[in-house]
């Protein structure tokens, strides 16, 4: 069944609407949201307090169907935190939830909402209340009426999704005006949508900042990387490693770099002598281990010819 709900701007609420109520949380943002939570457009979760000690709370679990109550309660935050805007019991159409379709939603019985909106609407100041206009038609006496979502246009001219997301326009930087990045650029927004982890406005933002200081080939080469691993974030090949990485290969090369002012004990000196001098024996095409031009000798105790003593001296 549609929702019939509409309203023309010169006459106000078309005739055959009534009065329905539509539930608010009272102070939803104090209690329900929380930095992290405000950052998010799609709650998956919504914070809940967690006292014990108030007098509503007190009064409910003090009922004879404070369990029911409560219950209903906590469905009624966790239904909320998902409507547009958050707090405001609505549907996707606009129209205000009700206890049928508060049920309906998260399969609770239809009895449950009707006695925790009637008693916390009574006894406690967790919901506001306001008017709502809305069309009168015939409903089902088991199902509550579901309301299309395009009913009230897209998002910002009205309440709830109407369909898919507009897909954004990036803006290319000069340096990436070209055919070949474009081609890439679509390639990684098509992965991006296969791995059902479409690209936001703020990441296609950022994503292009970064590709515009590493210029069109280094650009391409971590996209056509990213997508042949099937990964989501972005990551480049070997060719355009990262610093830390050049630092690893270093030390597996053997090149020891000595910090200035640290104080290594007798084994760590002798080994870093060792490694130097084999570093520069492997560079230097006339080393060959006896003492040649260009070359080092390595002695048992691992330090330079150049710095063992003349024989016969007696090392004085």
């Amino acid at each position: 069944m549609r929702c019939l709900c509409s309203r023309r701007p010169d006459v106000g609420w078309t005739q055959g609407c009534n009065l329905s109520l539509l539930y608010s949380i009272r102070n939803w943002n104090d209690w329900f949201e929380n930095n992290r939570s405000r950052s998010i457009k799609a709650l998956s979760w919504v914070g809940v307090p967690n006292r014990h000690d108030g007098e509503n709370y007190t009064a409910i679990v003090s009922h004879k169907d404070g369990a029911e109550i409560f219950a209903a309660w906590n469905l009624i935050v966790q239904v909320a935190s998902k409507c547009e805007p958050r707090g405001v019991l609505t549907r996707g159409c606009g129209r205000p939830h009700d206890a049928a379709s508060l049920a309906l939603k998260t399969r609770a019985p239809k009895i449950w909402f009707e006695k925790a909106l009637k008693y916390l609407s009574e006894n406690t100041d967790w919901l506001d209340i306001t008017e709502f206009a809305s069309q009168r038609q015939e409903t089902d006496a088991h199902l509550t009426p579901t309301c299309p979502q395009s009913t009230l246009g897209g998002k910002e001219g009205g309440i709830g999704r109407t369909g898919p997301r507009a897909e954004v326009i990036p803006q290319f930087p000069d340096v990436l005006q070209t055919d070949a990045f474009k081609a890439a650029w679509a390639r990684w927004v098509k992965h991006r949508k296969e791995i059902r982890k479409p690209l936001t406005e703020t990441s296609i933002e950022t994503q292009l900042k970064e590709f515009s200081e590493w210029g069109e080939a280094r650009s391409i080469a971590a996209i056509e990387f990213t997508i042949k691993k099937g990964w989501q974030g972005l990551a480049e090949p070997k060719t355009y490693g990262s610093q830390t990485s050049q630092r690893v290969n270093q030390r597996n090369l053997g090149i020891a770099r000595p910090t200035i002012g640290a104080d290594y004990g007798e084994a760590a000196k002798r080994k870093l002598v060792r490694q130097t001098l084999e570093a520069q024996n492997r560079e230097s095409p006339k080393a060959q281990g006896d003492g040649g031009s260009g070359g080092f000798v390595l002695h048992g105790d691992l330090e330079p010819a150049s710095n063992r003593p003349a024989a016969g001296t007696g090392g004085q």
